[in-house]
C-alpha cells in the first residue's frame, strides 16, 4: 500500500513538473473568453469532487477577457481546487468568484480586472503569502493534504504569462481569498 501511494505521489509530481515547464512552450493564443462560461464548464469537470464534498461554488457576473484559454482554465481549476481541498473538516466549502476593475496609485494609473477567488476554509497565516506560490512550498505535510505543492507555483506562472500578478490573502481558521490581476483592455 505505502509503495503504491509512494508510486502515485511520484506520478503526480512528475506531471505537475511536466505541465508547470511546459507553461513556456505552449501555443499561446489570446481569445476573448466569457469567464462564466468558463466556470460552468470547470464546474461540469469538478462534479464528482464538488458532491463528494458537498461544496458549493458561487459566481458573480464576471467580464469577457482576453486570455490563454487553456491556461486559465487550469488557473481558476487550481484555485478552486486548492478551496475544496483547504477546507475545514466540518463546514460544507463555499467558493465565491467575483470580478470588478479596480485602478489605484499602486498600479501606476493602469487599470486592472481583478478576480476574487475567496473560500472559507482553513485559510493561512499571511506572512506566508509570498512563500505558497513557490515551487514546492507547502505549509501542511504531505499526509494531511494531498497535492505535489506546484499548483499554486502553475497559478502564478499563468497569470504571469497574462501580464498580471496574483495576491492571496489568508486568515487563519476563516478562509483565504486569491486575487488575480490582469490589465483591462
Amino acid at each position: 500500500q505505502s509503495i503504491t501511494n509512494a508510486a502515485n505521489r511520484m506520478q503526480n509530481l512528475i506531471e505537475s513538473l511536466l505541465n508547470y515547464s511546459s507553461m513556456d512552450a505552449s501555443d499561446i493564443y489570446f481569445v476573448p473568453t466569457d469567464l462564466n462560461v468558463a466556470i460552468d464548464d470547470i464546474k461540469n469537470n469538478m462534479t464528482d469532487i464538488l458532491e463528494k464534498k458537498n461544496a458549493r461554488v458561487e459566481v458573480g457576473k464576471l467580464p469577457v477577457l482576453s486570455v490563454i484559454p487553456i491556461q486559465f482554465q487550469q488557473l481558476l481549476t487550481n484555485l478552486i481546487s486548492n478551496g475544496i481541498k483547504y477546507s475545514k473538516a466540518d463546514v460544507s466549502p463555499i467558493i465565491k468568484i467575483n470580478a470588478e476593475l479596480v485602478s489605484s496609485e499602486e498600479f501606476t494609473g493602469k487599470r486592472y480586472s481583478k478576480l476574487d477567488i475567496a473560500d472559507n476554509g482553513i485559510g493561512f497565516p499571511q506572512e506566508y503569502e509570498q512563500q505558497i506560490f513557490e515551487l514546492f512550498k507547502r505549509l501542511h505535510g504531505k499526509s494531511d493534504y494531498e497535492g505535489t505543492g506546484i499548483g499554486l507555483a502553475i497559478c502564478k506562472k499563468i497569470v504571469q504569462k497574462h501580464d498580471g500578478f496574483i495576491r492571496a490573502h489568508g486568515i487563519p481558521g476563516v478562509g483565504s481569498v486569491f486575487s488575480v490581476y490582469l490589465p483591462a483592455e
